[in-house]
């Protein structure tokens, strides 16, 4: 496969190297030239130096016989237009990477029918939606967070005191626009009908929209008659920028106290205005005499996420001696892993190693999003947005023939977000989830006319 990768940063070159050593053709553009001696001096690949969103350059990188054009600069901008650029010329696969948060509000459906692109990433998302991941309290409910955090899969096991243990699932109010896709007895993974009666131990794994799942705990309250976390938990956030913002808003939307701490004032601000759920503090997030005051000794979770390297390690080995349960790092740079890691601290993210994770497994399976569900191998959540050559326009979900053990989930319309019905169309532009269990992700592919 011809592929052009458009800039020559820390993204683009582990890109070039992993699709390289595959045995493709791989050109890369970028216009620092030193970036790109480098990079031929690591990997096989060929370089233009220019311009991303000059056509000409395009061309001269071979964008006429391109099928995959990878578009990793700092300029959002740049990346947009040479997608749109690239799909113009008859590029198949076009891949943007997008920092700035109103991309993501509710237009990506736009920019990929108008603008061609087939996935839009942020490392910043990536980076937050994968803190969370490693959160216990979260882990041992959050299966999987999808469409960049618009949704959310969780699993709640069948307690004893479980008010609704032994109706058939039609007659239990879950909330709204939320949906059991699969349950687990006996461990075993069948995906239910409307008709399937819950018992004791049953684990439900509940699909919906995040601000609908996110208020249902790992228990159910028979007093309160509702669903509910079972313990308090406290997190502190260092750093107020887009990812320490997004972990704040994300923990605090799973009903976790977040303080979070940031030296610029102005940053503070703005914080403390957009989350006026969390505690903001405009301290020095290294200030152990601040920190034993908030009682960080207590705290169940400390994620740094400031940008500052050195104030990051020094925190986190802070807030990992004075007693905090789990400690989170967020650093772009892989060479201070190994130092952490002998200190104790395992949970590190690195926004720009998850980029190029998400980019290459979106190509290796086919231009589709693939989660695998828990610990089930061949339990699938897919995540496939519908174009213009979709062939079950006009068909309505009942008429279609999907494989056996297969459920389509979710529909994310725009910024609407609902479970189906038999009844409903998929339209183009629509995101659509789909479960399935069992080795059916092709035929649905070829179905969905991918």
């Amino acid at each position: 496969m011809n592929i052009i990768i458009l800039g020559a940063g820390s993204v683009g070159l582990h890109l070039a190297t992993e699709l390289s050593c595959l045995g493709n053709n791989v050109t890369i553009v970028d216009t620092n030239k030193d970036k790109l001696a480098h990079i031929q001096e690591v990997c096989d690949v060929q370089s233009v130096q220019g311009n991303a969103a000059d056509l000409s350059v395009l061309v001269k990188a071979g964008l006429q016989d391109c099928q995959l054009l990878l578009a990793t600069t700092n300029n959002d901008e740049a990346n947009m237009l040479s997608c749109l650029l690239a799909k113009n010329v008859g590029v198949a696969t076009t891949i943007a990477r997008l920092r700035q948060d109103f991309y993501f509000r509710g237009h990506k459906t736009l920019y990929r029918n108008k603008m061609g692109i087939d996935l839009i990433v942020c490392p910043e998302i990536l980076a937050a939606l994968d803190v969370i991941g490693y959160t216990k309290e979260l882990k041992s409910s959050v299966v999987e967070t999808l469409a960049d955090g618009n949704i959310e899969v969780k699993t709640i096991r069948v307690s004893r005191n479980f008010k609704y243990k032994n109706y058939i699932l039609n007659e239990i109010p879950f909330p709204e626009n939320t949906l059991v896709s699969g349950v687990v007895r006996d461990d075993k993974l069948t995906i239910p009908r409307g008709n399937y009666k819950i018992q004791e131990d049953d684990i439900l794994y509940i699909i919906g929209k995040t601000e609908v799942v996110e208020h249902m705990g790992g228990v159910f309250d028979p007093k309160k008659e509702g669903w509910f976390f079972s313990q308090h938990k406290t997190a502190f956030v260092l750093g107020g920028g887009h990812i320490g913002f997004l972990v704040a808003k994300l923990l605090s939307m799973h009903e976790i106290e977040v303080k979070l701490i940031e030296e610029d004032p102005e940053k503070c601000k703005q914080v403390a205005a957009a989350l006026p759920d969390i505690t903001v503090f405009n301290e020095d997030g290294t200030n152990d005499k601040f920190l034993h005051e908030e009682g960080i000794e207590n705290a169940d979770y400390f994620i740094s996420a400031c940008k500052e390297v050195e104030t990051s390690l020094v925190a986190s080995l802070l807030a990992k001696d004075m007693g905090v349960k789990e400690v989170i790092s967020v650093i772009d740079n892989d060479r201070y892993n190994r130092v952490l890691q002998r200190l104790g601290i395992n949970n590190i993210v690195n926004p720009r190693n998850k980029t190029s994770q998400c980019i290459l497994e979106f190509i290796g399976n086919g231009n589709v999003l693939t989660h695998t569900l828990g610990r089930f191998e061949d339990a699938h959540l897919i995540e496939m947005y519908t174009t213009e050559n979709f062939p079950l326009k006009g068909k309505t979900l009942q008429e279609i023939n999907l494989p056996e053990n297969t459920l389509v989930c979710i529909i994310q319309r725009g910024e609407e977000v609902f479970v189906p019905k038999g009844s409903d169309h998929i339209q183009v532009g629509d995101m659509v989830v789909i479960f399935t269990i069992g080795e059916h992700i092709d035929a649905i592919q070829k179905l969905f006319g991918r």
